[in-house]
């Protein structure tokens, strides 16, 4: 069928999501005409294969089929911006528990609102937002990149976090608990892909690394290429950490898994679709706190209103606890690969995306 695309491609979550989407639909036969948004992050490298398919993608607007449905990828305001005249999809990611008047209008306007997981389906539902309108559409897991591993082997243990550096994401929190978890010169390594090229405040966030007490057993990771470098640091490591205060979906984690190996993660938000107790070692919360930072993503506590997970004392303690027993697994010997992580990401595609996809289009 014709289908209209509206959505980034960078190296964004949105980006990665926009990307991974018209590749599906492609995939699935469906004739796409795309519609970039403007980049708001770096840049996204393509192969030539990608990139043939873009431009053949992008060249379908000069014959478009105007009735055809239009899906737009993008934040809960900007939900205005169609292509041609048929039935308008949003999909659109909640980072807190609270919808502003401005993104309830938004999302009031368009014929269906995809959304990824039940949590943010609770979230709609409790601001306004008509369940009829609602369909679920969970995002996906490129296997053929993130693909299972041995085991790192002996060596220190590696924990690895990969996140924009803002207050959602946790990074703070993390590097407090793994000063609290190890001393210097245990056998530990906290590697962290964080650049966040959306603040305004740049790399400063280092100094922050720098300022610990476990500094020397901290790696800061410059930007990297393309997902394959990114799948390649996973498999190399022992464990992910995504202490983070909401998620709309995040797609690290169920990378991690897919990988097969082990995450540490919030009860709450979004991710809570795929990770559980099964396959994570989860951080419960037991509280809630206004969304707000003023720092790094100012966003939130000005244009993006609600609540999000409070990282308090009892956090912090699990999050310890939770990076102890993965050390201590992994020098004993016992840190096997995650097995149920695999089998959870096996039902996670792309290709499943664009069913969704397609099946809730009105």
């Amino acid at each position: 069928m014709d289908i209209n695309l509206v959505a980034t491609i960078d190296s964004s979550g949105y980006g990665v999501t926009g990307l991974n989407v018209l590749k599906a639909l492609e995939h699935a036969g469906h004739e796409v005409a795309f519609f970039p948004r403007p980049v708001r992050s770096h840049e996204h490298r393509l192969d030539l294969e990608d990139t043939a398919m873009l431009l053949r993608c992008l060249r379908r607007q000069r014959g478009m089929n105007m009735l055809a449905p239009c899906v737009r990828i993008s934040t809960e305001d900007d939900m205005t911006l169609f292509a041609g005249r048929g039935a308008r999809c949003g999909f659109a990611f909640f980072d807190t528990t609270e919808l502003t008047e401005v993104e309830r209008r938004h999302l009031s306007t368009v014929d269906r609102v995809f959304i990824a997981s039940e949590w943010a389906r609770d979230v709609a539902v409790a601001n306004g937002i008509d369940a009829d309108l609602l369909h679920k559409v969970p995002l996906g897991v490129d296997r053929s990149m993130f693909t299972p591993a041995d085991s790192p082997g002996d060596g220190p243990t590696v924990f690895l976090h990969v996140g924009a550096w803002q207050r959602r994401k946790g990074q703070s929190v993390l590097l407090e608990a793994f000063a609290r978890a190890f001393r210097p010169g245990d056998s530990v390594e906290l590697r962290l892909l964080s650049s966040n090229p959306l603040s305004r405040l740049g790399d400063r966030w280092i100094d922050e690394c720098r300022a610990s007490p476990m500094r020397d057993h901290i790696t800061v990771l410059p930007r990297v290429r393309d997902h394959h470098q990114i799948a390649e640091l996973m498999q190399r490591a022992d464990c992910g950490v995504y202490p983070s205060r909401s998620e709309a979906w995040n797609l690290e984690p169920l990378e991690m898994l897919a990988c097969g190996r082990h995450v540490i993660a919030t009860n709450f938000a979004g991710h809570t679709e795929f990770l559980d107790h099964g396959n994570a070692l989860l951080i419960d919360i037991d509280e809630l706190e206004p969304a707000n930072d003023p720092v790094w993503m100012p966003i939130f506590g000005t244009r993006k209103t609600g609540e999000w997970a409070h990282l308090g004392e009892h956090q912090i303690d699990q999050l310890v606890a939770h990076l102890r027993s993965v050390h201590a697994r992994k020098q004993g010997g016992e840190l096997t690969v995650n097995e149920a992580g695999i089998r959870t990401a096996e039902r996670y595609s792309w290709d499943g995306t664009a069913r969704a996809i397609v099946a809730g289009l009105p």
